[in-house]
């Protein structure tokens, strides 16, 4: 919950209090809205390590969060051992995470019952958690889980820096140095589906101006070499980079473009999508399990879902159409997009603000065709509740601090639905929401809001 401060206020004709019938008819017009969001939980935990530097978990220091792929079944003790990578500034924590085995199965072998899960202090809250690596350079902008012996987690800071870490080593078995170019206004970073690539993105500000510079650089037996260097002269900032397979990767840039890329042959951009109405682009994904859709997410809080196929054949003529528009309540910023890794269909976004929107666009499958005059839902309000799915606010809004949200939430690889965020002041948490049983055909109604 926010904190209230008294204030002592002067008299001043130039000060317009705002009418309290406004205010209450605006808080109610949320409760309403509200409930129309599912928000029930089938499991939820939250962590709070004692980080060894305590001055990471400060509200103002960059956090981000990446999951690994390391899972530990112990059915008999109906749990589930996973971990959670977090980065406080320079240091990334490894922590341990219990969950319930039902999270991810629905029924032991033979038809069996799950058992009860059994937590006892598996997790190691109260011993002092010290960084399993700490980048050489600034504050970690954004990591990726490689999970080989040789690399463990690629991480770029805030100054363009890569470095590359081994299990066991706390400090990087390979560096990148930032392109060296006046300061460095943003950076982001993404590794390829077969890990053998990573994009490196650093926009920076020197006496030419502002420009970005990506660079394709080796991220398997060429580790740490740059096979690649494009600068963007057009683009003063880039806002995301995201790999679409194992060589199509795609950014999102300040000049309000998305521009989809060959990894092998980066000198020109394969395809453009410009954006029009509904604020400037912010970010970008493309699903992983439907090669031709991806999405984006405007400054105003408007996702729309698009077609490759259609930003291919457009002309000036004939711009291409969005599959699908949906908004975030308030306009919130839709600051990242993280499409699910096994439901075609379902992704989340994150706000500004930091909370979790989950989406799942199947009932856009079920619409007429477009022609048809008699049923246009595409921007409705109706299209809009079937599709939001379910609503996490961060933290629980005890502080959403003035962090960057990007990066601060992370999809599970191998578990359906599970999401973990880090809040500002270092609070893990870890859910999966409740969407209701598959076989109810009620499950979505007034009964489970």
């Amino acid at each position: 919950m926010s904190r209230c401060t008294a204030v002592r206020l002067r008299r001043s004709t130039n000060i317009h209090y705002p009418d309290p019938t406004v205010n209450k008819i605006k808080n109610e017009q949320f409760k309403v809205w509200k409930k129309t969001i599912p928000s029930l939980y089938q499991y939820i935990t939250s962590l709070r390590p004692r980080y060894a530097n305590h001055a990471g978990a400060a509200g103002g220091v960059r956090k981000s969060i990446a999951f690994t792929d390391e899972v530990e079944r112990r059915v008999e003790n109906g749990v589930l051992h996973t971990t959670v990578l977090v980065s406080l500034g320079r240091d990334i924590y490894k922590q341990a995470c219990v969950l319930p085995v039902g999270v991810h199965l629905e029924e032991a072998e033979a038809g069996a019952a799950l058992p009860d899960p059994e937590f006892e202090d598996s997790m190691g809250l109260q011993e002092l958690l010290r960084p399993a690596w700490t980048h050489p350079s600034a504050d970690v902008a954004s990591m990726a889980y490689v999970g080989r012996a040789d690399v463990a987690v690629v991480a770029v800071a805030t100054d363009g820096n890569v470095a590359w870490f081994r299990g066991g080593a706390t400090h990087p078995v390979q560096t990148l140095a930032p392109v060296a170019a006046g300061s460095v206004a943003e950076v982001d970073l993404a590794v390829s589906a077969d890990g053998q690539l990573a994009i490196v993105a650093q926009s920076s500000i020197d006496g030419d101006g502002a420009h970005t510079v990506l660079r394709v650089v080796g991220n398997g037996e060429a580790l740490g070499q740059v096979l690649h260097t494009v600068r963007l002269e057009e683009a003063a900032a880039v806002h995301a980079v995201k790999f679409q397979g194992s060589h199509i990767f795609v950014t999102c840039s300040s000049d309000n473009t998305v521009r989809f890329w060959d990894a092998r042959k980066p000198a020109e951009p394969l395809w453009r999508l410009h954006g029009g109405r509904d604020g400037r682009f912010v970010s970008v994904a493309p699903s992983p399990l439907v090669g031709t859709v991806f999405a984006t997410g405007s400054d105003t809080g408007v996702i729309k879902l698009w077609d490759i196929r259609a930003v291919i054949a457009a002309t000036a003529e004939e711009p291409a159409a969005e599959l699908a528009r949906l908004v975030h309540p308030d306009g919130d910023a839709v600051v990242e997009i993280l499409f699910s890794s096994d439901a075609p269909t379902q992704f989340v976004s994150v706000g500004a603000p930091g909370n979790v929107y989950h989406w799942d666009v199947e009932p856009l499958m079920q619409l007429p065709a477009e022609d048809d005059p008699s049923e246009s839902a595409r921007d409705s309000d109706e299209l809009q509740q079937q599709c939001l799915k379910f609503l996490h606010t961060v933290g629980g809004r005890r502080t959403l601090g003035a962090i960057p949200k990007r990066k601060t939430v992370a999809w599970h690889p191998t578990f359906s639905d599970v999401v973990g965020c880090v809040d500002a002041d270092g609070l893990i948490t870890v859910y999966k929401p409740y969407f209701g049983r598959a076989d109810d055909p009620d499950a979505d109604d007034d009964s489970l809001q």
